[in-house]
């Protein structure tokens, strides 16, 4: 179809106005001023100028104007036009379409095979729609990790298309390597259908101007994994050591973009990602106040002056931050950050994608920073450029330095508080500190100040739920409600049989005691405060935090594990850890990610028979993970 054949049967392309547009076509000021020119003849042509009027007034030759709106007018692969993006000279705007049958491929071959799997995606949407959907759901994660997951189930679906001597089937790797390509193609889709058809730009507030803001107006916060691999050491049942296998953790950071600061973080033990509420606890830390921890290793020390703000500058106590810079990650979408953020710190969330740390530039030039001169000088660092011998060297030397916990945290605290302290060329050589005493001391610009932070950090934590009251039928069983695993209830719900099936609002405070909750049943539009349900057996002894249940869950899950009839889950679960750790480190990961498990109080008959059921002196003391 030609050009004025198509303007025809869809006028509305014309509206030059609604077009995909770039921000700029070029850094050089002459391809830029080029690009300005075909764009004033594409858009001369829309509106219906004589094409001898387009040559005379921008010197384009009919040939040239109808090759750049056909650029222009090409579909991409989101349904949507090219735009003015086809005016960018060299950019590619339609991928190669193969025409020829695959016929006669021998197995195993890799040879003329181009354009087989865009191909097969033209003729069964249905594949296309499936990678589409899975990528989107999963784009947290890397290509090729996406990849890895969803090629069995694409395979299954190609089951019902094509043969078994056909492709993908007749490939090698059963066109694994076109999928992950594919499948990144559909994310930067996806992206840029978002914000701007350019992959190429950052998808986020960019850092303009920094000089002329003022501290806690825009942060960042990012996770990072540490090249610092580390083993940790706890007591078992009878007093000995044990260790972990050699560990990481991810570093979640909230720095100050003008004042170049740490003003809070957190952690997270593991390989995986960090989850939302390491971010809860690092945006905790700015209105905590910070104290030094009491050093026991010998050589490790504080620096003059350093700190985190909260702690080392008065007026910076209880400071709110305006804006958030943060990654698409599934920790940073998550519900109670996102409400955290919004309603109690009064702050704006500017999400950019992963992967693209030009978005937040000033967090990860930090992060390199604290590794350079932080985390690669410790006996166990090592630079990930370096040769597969220094990364050896270093895994062998966590056994030699192992620590506890404990000395592991003074570690991290000394580290990052350290960084406040060192001169910055931005700050013209001033720490970061003495940039925000200054600033403070001096400015008369805002900045907003909480009167109550203890209230926000406990709101911040406090999560609600509507839920089912259960019970009745067959069994008869009281009215219970069911939340992580446990069952919930107390006096004046047990009494509640008619109000089986209704709906009931719990309150928890996820970083304190959740074998606790606030419970409100609702009827008839109103609500009824029943006061404080309590977890039923085995969990109904140990305090503990929802990150502690969840993590002795997935310890657990699919493991064998007998709790004795009134009984307490994570005693039982410490007391069989530590005894399996003297022989199994995987024993010992699994308590040091469940965090401290609080010693119960024993009196009276049942308690002393649960304590034999348990075991004697198994009692480990290990820090809550932050």
């Amino acid at each position: 179809m030609s050009i004025s054949d198509r303007l025809a049967s869809c006028p509305e392309l014309r509206d030059t106005a609604s077009w995909r547009r770039p921000a700029a076509y070029d850094s050089d000021a002459d391809i830029q001023t080029s690009c300005e020119e075909k764009e004033r003849a594409v858009i001369m042509y829309m509106n219906g100028t004589a094409l001898s009027v387009i040559k005379k007034e921008t010197g384009l030759i009919k040939t040239e104007v109808y090759r750049l709106i056909e650029r222009c007018l090409t579909v991409q692969p989101d349904g949507e036009i090219t735009g003015f993006y086809g005016l960018i000279p060299f950019k590619k705007v339609k991928g190669y379409v193969r025409v020829a049958p695959l016929t006669g491929l021998a197995e195993g071959k890799t040879a003329g095979l181009s354009g087989a799997f865009m191909q097969l995606m033209a003729q069964v949407p249905q594949l296309h729609e499936f990678v589409q959907r899975s990528a989107i759901r999963l784009n947290a994660k890397k290509t090729n990790v996406i990849a890895r997951e969803i090629h069995g189930g694409f395979l299954k679906r190609c089951t019902k298309f094509r043969a078994a001597n056909e492709y993908p089937f007749n490939t090698g790797q059963k066109a694994r390597r076109a999928l992950q390509h594919y499948i990144e193609k559909v994310l930067d889709v996806y992206w840029s259908s978002k914000k701007t058809f350019d992959t190429d730009v950052v998808r986020t507030g960019q850092p303009r101007g920094v000089s002329l803001l003022r501290p806690y107006e825009e942060v960042e916060c990012d996770g990072h994994s540490a090249d610092w691999p580390f083993v940790l050491k706890v007591k078992d049942i009878n007093g000995e050591w044990i260790h972990s296998t050699p560990m990481k953790c991810y570093l979640v950071l909230v720095y100050d973009r003008r004042a170049r600061a740490h003003i809070g973080y957190s952690y997270h033990f593991g390989e995986k990602n960090y989850p939302s509420i390491s971010v809860a606890r690092a945006f905790a830390s700015t209105l905590i106040p910070w104290k030094r921890k009491t050093l026991t290793l010998p050589g490790l020390s504080y620096k003059d002056g350093a700190g985190l703000p909260s702690g080392v500058i008065g007026a910076a106590r209880a400071a709110l931050f305006d804006s958030v810079y943060a990654d698409n990650a599934m920790a940073n979408r998550a519900k109670m950050i996102v409400r955290g953020a919004g309603r109690l710190f009064g702050a704006t969330l500017n999400f950019g994608r992963a992967g693209e740390p030009r978005a937040r530039p000033f967090i990860e030039r930090a992060n390199k920073t604290l590794e350079d001169k932080g985390f690669r000088k410790l006996p166990t660092g090592y630079k990930p450029t370096g040769s597969p011998e220094a990364k050896k060297r270093a895994v062998k030397a966590c056994e030699q330095y192992a620590v506890t916990v404990d000395e592991w945290e003074q570690i991290l605290d000394v580290i990052v508080a350290n960084a406040n302290v060192d001169p910055n060329s931005s700050l013209n050589d001033q720490a970061p500190n003495e940039f925000l005493a200054i600033w403070f001391s001096r400015s008369d610009s805002p900045i907003r100040i909480t009167p109550s932070p203890e209230s926000i950090v406990k709101s911040l934590y406090r999560m609600e739920f509507i839920k089912h009251i259960r019970g009745g039928g067959v069994s008869k069983r009281s009215p219970y409600v069911q939340m992580w695993g446990a069952r919930y209830s107390n006096e004046a719900l047990r009494k509640m049989q008619s109000w089986i099936g209704l709906t009931i609002r719990l309150v928890f405070d996820i970083e304190d005691d959740i074998r606790l909750a606030r419970a409100y049943a609702r009827r008839d539009g109103k609500e009824i405060d029943i006061g404080i349900l309590h977890a039923l057996p085995p969990w109904h002894l140990t305090p503990h935090t929802l990150q502690q249940r969840l993590e002795v869950q997935r310890a657990t899950h699919g493991k064998k594990i007998v709790v004795p009839a009134g009984a307490d889950y994570l005693q039982t679960f410490r007391a069989i850890r530590a005894r399996q750790g003297r022989d199994d480190r995987g024993a010992v990961n699994d308590l040091i990610h469940a965090g401290e498990i609080q010693n119960i109080a024993w009196s009276g008959t049942q308690s002393g028979d649960l304590r034999k059921r348990v075991g004697e002196g198994c009692w480990i003391s290990l820090k809550q993970p932050r």
